[in-house]
């Protein structure tokens, strides 16, 4: 199955989604403040920028950005920006942070200026509050270019989607890959209860592969490709003939 550490691997963020220890909703769903500022605030606003699209820059930033009145504005915002295109690609979470802080350009969250307090003046507010700003510190030590590549995934900027992620969504092409990736969903089993009868006290387990599965297969609008990575017995080949069609099915 495609999870989000497999993801995390393939494109380049693993050290970045590691921190979050399994949280996934702090990343995926920019819980987080700082993958919330840098997912929507900064990294659209630098593509912007990159694509000379200088009013939709300012559209993202907002109120974050302080307004251009003159020539010589105009002439630090260019300077300001290639220092930050060097710092996003060559540094670290913190150089980017660092940067911001001395330019303003723009200006950071109180969310994230909370969080700098936090990490420069530790308080004794308990377990949760030093985990916290101990995750802080983790980002910070993190290449900035792991952002990038999770800010490009979260904002659906690559072709891969997790199952649970992509709920409600319409696509022309759809590619499942379905296996053993993750204990909670076995599909092989699904599909041969499906045949066979759910045993007793399984109606759960059932349910809870179906309902995946059925999500997953419902987003295209034109072609659906499923590629199995576990081996699937007899039954559960019957119930996909059955539904897709002896001549559908290729075994590789």
């Amino acid at each position: 199955m495609l999870t989000h550490n497999v993801l995390a691997r393939e494109q380049g963020y693993r050290e970045l989604v590691a921190i979050f220890k399994g949280n996934n909703d702090q990343f995926s769903k920019k819980e987080d403040p700082y993958i919330a500022f840098f997912a929507d605030v900064l990294e659209p606003a630098c593509i912007a920028y990159e694509g000379k699209h200088y009013g939709q820059m300012f559209d993202i930033l907002g109120k974050a950005a302080p307004s251009i009145h003159s020539h010589s504005e105009k002439k630090a915002w260019a300077k300001d920006m290639q220092e930050l295109h060097e710092a996003r690609y060559n540094g670290t979470v913190a150089d980017v942070l660092s940067l911001l802080k001395r330019t303003r350009r723009p200006r950071l969250p109180s969310a994230i200026e909370e969080r700098e307090s936090a990490i420069q003046s530790p308080s004794e507010e308990g377990i949760e509050e030093s985990a916290r700003v101990q995750r802080s510190r983790d980002i910070q030590a993190i290449p900035y270019k792991q952002v990038i590549a999770l800010a490009s995934f979260i904002n659906g900027s690559t072709c891969f989607a997790t199952k649970h992620s992509v709920k409600g969504e319409e696509y022309n092409n759809v590619l499942v890959v379905a296996g053993r990736g993750w204990s909670m969903y076995n599909f092989d089993q699904m599909l041969n209860w499906f045949a066979a009868g759910v045993p007793s006290g399984k109606q759960e387990t059932f349910e809870r592969s179906r309902n995946l599965f059925y999500v997953a297969c419902s987003r295209p609008k034109e072609n659906l490709a499923v590629l199995f990575t576990q081996q699937l017995s007899g039954n559960a080949l019957g119930t996909l003939e059955k539904w897709f069609g002896r001549s559908s099915l290729i075994a590789l």
